[in-house]
């Protein structure tokens, strides 16, 4: 563990108000944009997938996950996340990230914390730390899975980690709707996270080569 400024108050979605104060400041350099893409450049392959997912149960969001059934590994999601507790309440409700990604637990208010992770597969704890007031905990998730989080000291907080082996993962909006880009064409093992196991579900999709979007109807 270590301390936290509470200058560095994370917003909901685990966005730094630091960041967007900096928005600001005048004196900050800016790179600038090339004029033309590079001549060697070629336009991205890739296919928007976009859909329906089942609408958010209790605030918690669903998760679609593309996997490739060809066996290729595309790598994963990468860069640190962040899971918040914020009014007495973990924020996001539902984070997606990378298998091997580090996630930053933060406790944004003057109110004592703790945070249990369990597996909800095999039921598991995998860590259940002391969440002072203002203090940060990293811990990597090494493998896929889902996670459920909890506080022991407020019992009605709860969220979820997604860990996926995968990048074409995403966290759907309230209404269910969700959009992946530039995802390879190829055969995939399309996953449904839901918080209601029946809305949970599995199949294989084909995603086409010629470009453009691709829908998919995920809705009971």
């Amino acid at each position: 563990m270590r301390g936290f400024p509470s200058v560095l108050r994370f917003l909901r979605g685990g966005v730094p108000a630091l960041v967007l104060l900096s928005g600001g400041c005048t004196d900050v350099p800016r790179e600038s944009a090339p004029a033309s893409a590079p001549e060697s450049a070629e336009p991205s392959a890739g296919v928007r997938v976009t859909g329906k997912a089942p609408p958010a149960l209790g605030g918690h969001s669903a998760v679609v996950m593309l996997e490739p059934l060809d066996g290729s590994a595309p790598g994963a999601l990468e860069g640190t996340k962040y899971m918040d507790q914020l009014g007495s309440t973990f924020h996001p409700k539902v984070l997606v990230v990378g298998a091997g990604a580090v996630v930053e637990f933060i406790n944004s208010e003057d109110v004592f914390h703790n945070v249990r992770a369990v597996d909800g597969e095999s039921g598991e704890t995998e860590f259940n730390v002391a969440s002072p007031p203002f203090v940060s905990y990293p811990h990597t998730f090494a493998e896929p899975g889902v996670f459920d989080l909890g506080c022991d000291i407020h019992p009605a907080m709860a969220a979820f980690i997604v860990v996926s082996s995968t990048p074409f993962a995403v966290v759907a909006d309230e209404d269910g709707f969700f959009a992946l880009a530039d995802v390879p064409p190829g055969s995939y093992k399309l996953t449904v996270w839901h918080l209601e196991a029946e809305q949970r579900s599995e199949r294989e999709v084909q995603i086409g080569g010629d470009g453009g979007e691709v829908r998919l109807d995920l809705s009971p």
